[in-house]
């Protein structure tokens, strides 16, 4: 797996970490869905993930809360919407609209969210 996929993941579970420790009341008290978050990360060629993460849906939407409250601010990579050319000025970044993100992640269905694919390892992110 190379490095920036690890370095990916090894921050996603330490956000997911800290964010537990403020979020878990909240999430406590909507655990009635019964929806869940899972992640998955796996080394090139193995059927058994090195990363499984299991988080109850009303947690990651609480956590998502709790960071748009407190006036987080979240931004994504642009530069890959874009042509070759406008890439060479440097990345751009579009920020996320936090409670907008929990408003899709409460109202989507079971499925598949994100699977990405590349030669020395596999990521999959889903609701079940």
């Amino acid at each position: 797996m190379n490095r920036v996929l690890k370095r990916s993941v090894a921050l996603a579970m330490v956000a997911v970490l800290l964010l537990s420790l403020g979020a878990t009341p909240a999430a406590a008290k909507d655990a009635s869905k019964g929806r869940w978050l899972k992640i998955r990360v796996y080394a090139h060629g193995s059927t058994t993930p090195t990363v499984l993460v299991n988080l109850p849906m009303s947690f990651v939407s609480a956590a998502v809360k709790v960071l748009a409250k407190s006036g987080a601010q979240a931004t994504i990579d642009a530069s890959l919407e874009s042509s070759p050319e406008d890439r060479s000025s440097g990345p751009r970044h579009r920020e996320i609209d936090l409670e907008a993100l929990v408003k899709e992640l409460e109202a989507m269905d079971p499925g598949q969210i994100l699977e990405v694919q590349e030669d020395d390892g596999r990521v999959s992110i889903w609701i079940e």
